[in-house]
């Protein structure tokens, strides 16, 4: 319509108007293409954005599918790794001879406990012993014994009252008791340290441990009762419930009940929430008919690892000799106690 209008003014006879007329639409138009050009570099600026996203968004596709092939890898050469650790631990056991011990005899009433002309007095002090470094020697303890102190050791002590626990080591570290008798609670010890040549009898659990480095050796744990707790008593006599490392549990004898036992030794984590890592159970006699002589129950909240089960005499439980879940002992040299029949492949 502008340049119409234009030539109706030319033939009006105002060409200066038209003049002015045709510059303002030159100058109109000169705008409209530099608008569309701008907006053509900005739509050309975009679609090359578009494309660079476009492309790393490919590298990232490939990206994946790579960290997806590399996880997988890694899987398989972990998994390949359990395997092969797994072997060589097990070669490592079948070298390991369980020879007869020269002059051993297993625990029972007159080599563990109280040693014979040993004279026990009533012990007066303290119910919490919270003192680091306390020694207690040659006494009678009818009271409820609580420890929350490091390196606290009891030595030729009789433990005998109704209580949960006799010798309660829950937040102690490093306890040492030796040569002591433990009898009529409801559970005999608690506690994290060295257990030696101990007599425990007429409760439901013997000894349970606490996280950190055990060792059980020469006890004498038998005829376990519910007296107690007559409606829920599950015997253990060794009970390990997560957070272990390096524990040993050697020359032991455990006789469980013929009915109502969970197991001799019992190794799992759904109590403590917490890893079980290099456990040997090593020359224990383990009689009796519970569930299982010995446990290793690994649950999905901790991981057990390193569990060695060699030269132990174990009669077989109710429904086996041994159970485990997820994670495999290795197992070496280990007899029937009744029979002398090699069990490791039971």
């Amino acid at each position: 319509m502008g340049w119409n209008l234009i030539q109706v003014l030319r033939n009006a006879g105002d060409s200066e108007l038209a003049i002015k007329v045709a510059e303002a639409l030159a100058a109109d138009e000169a705008e409209n293409l530099n608008a569309i050009q701008e907006k053509n570099d900005v739509i050309a600026s975009l679609q090359k954005q578009i494309a660079t996203i476009t492309a790393e968004a490919e590298d990232l596709k490939k990206l994946n599918v790579t960290n997806y092939d590399l996880q997988k890898q890694l899987q398989v050469k972990t998994a390949e790794n359990e395997i092969l650790r797994q072997y060589i631990a097990q070669l490592n056991a079948g070298n390991v001879k369980s020879e007869p011990k020269t002059g051993f005899v297993w625990p029972n009433a007159s080599n563990t406990g109280i040693p014979a002309g040993a004279v026990l007095t009533a012990y007066d002090g303290p119910s919490i012993i919270s003192e680091d470094g306390t020694v207690i020697e040659d006494k009678l303890i009818t009271t409820d014994i609580e420890v929350t102190g490091r390196n606290v050791t009891f030595r030729r002590c009789k433990f005998t009252n109704n209580s949960q626990w006799l010798l309660n080591g829950d937040t102690a570290k490093d306890l040492t008791v030796e040569d002591c008798e433990f009898a009529n609670g409801v559970k005999a010890i608690l506690g994290q340290g060295t257990f030696t040549r101990l007599n425990i009898w007429n409760c439901i659990i013997g000894i349970t441990l606490k996280d950190g480095k055990s060792t059980v050796k020469g006890c004498y744990i038998h005829d376990l009762s519910a007296h107690a707790q007559p409606k829920d008593p599950h015997f253990d006599g060794i009970f390990i419930a997560g957070g272990q490392t390096d524990c040993l549990i050697e020359d032991n004898l455990i006789e469980m009940p013929s009915s109502g036992g969970t197991a001799a030794i019992f190794i799992g984590t759904r109590w403590q929430g917490a890893n079980i890592v290099n456990t040997k159970v090593s020359h224990n006699r383990l009689l009796g008919t519970p569930s299982y002589a010995m446990y290793n129950e690994q649950t999905s909240v901790a991981e057990i690892s390193g569990t060695q089960w060699i030269g132990n005499e174990i009669q077989r439980g109710a429904y086996g000799y041994w159970t485990w879940q997820s994670s495999t002992p290795v197992r070496s040299g280990n007899v029937d106690a009744l029979t002398g029949a090699d069990i490791d492949g039971s």
